[in-house]
């Protein structure tokens, strides 16, 4: 027993030591990304690369700019069975969703939520490791450039502020006569 008591303590204190010099190395960065095939290309990939979640937290007519190029990625990402949580804000008058967005609410791992609240932010979190966000939320693709980072502090930031409007939300109900 004390054997392998002291072999475990070892083995932790291993690990704890090579956690820290992994994380002492991880490089992480902060870019703004402008223009419209910049930013969609640039969403695309990280749709592409994204392993278990996306989350979204987003204005209607956002979602619409950005599904046009990233489409086909994120019905590939639902396919490898990575879960999306999208969250948008109700927009003024009645909602209408394009065909491929009602595609993409028919899957089980895609969730459409709406808030009555007014988002501040426009953003995309990706496995809890990456965020982007819009650097002016209410203009539209081509006119607000975005932020990327895989900067921890501020991904949390961004995953607590999805967390808390999350909490308000309504499940997007889809009219079986549309």
């Amino acid at each position: 027993y004390s054997s392998a008591l002291e072999k475990t303590n070892q083995l932790l204190s291993q690990h704890k030591k090579e956690n820290l010099s992994n994380e002492k190395n991880q490089d992480y960065f902060i870019s703004i990304v402008e223009g419209k095939d910049t930013i969609l290309n640039r969403n695309r990939a990280a749709h592409a690369n994204a392993l278990v979640s996306v989350d979204v937290c987003t204005s209607f007519q956002r979602l619409i700019q950005i599904d046009r190029g990233t489409n086909e990625t994120v019905q590939n990402a639902l396919e490898r069975g990575v879960f999306y949580r999208v969250v948008i804000e109700k927009p003024e008058g009645e909602l209408c969703l394009p065909e491929d967005i009602k595609k993409l609410v028919t899957k089980k791992n895609f969730q459409l939520k709406i808030t009555n609240d007014k988002l501040k932010v426009n953003a995309a979190i990706f496995d809890e490791k990456m965020c982007s966000f819009s650097f002016y939320p209410s203009k539209d693709v081509v006119k607000s450039p975005m932020i990327w980072t895989n900067h921890p502090s501020i991904v949390t930031c961004f995953q607590e502020y999805f967390k808390e409007i999350l909490r308000n939300t309504k499940k997007y109900a889809s009219n079986k006569n549309s």
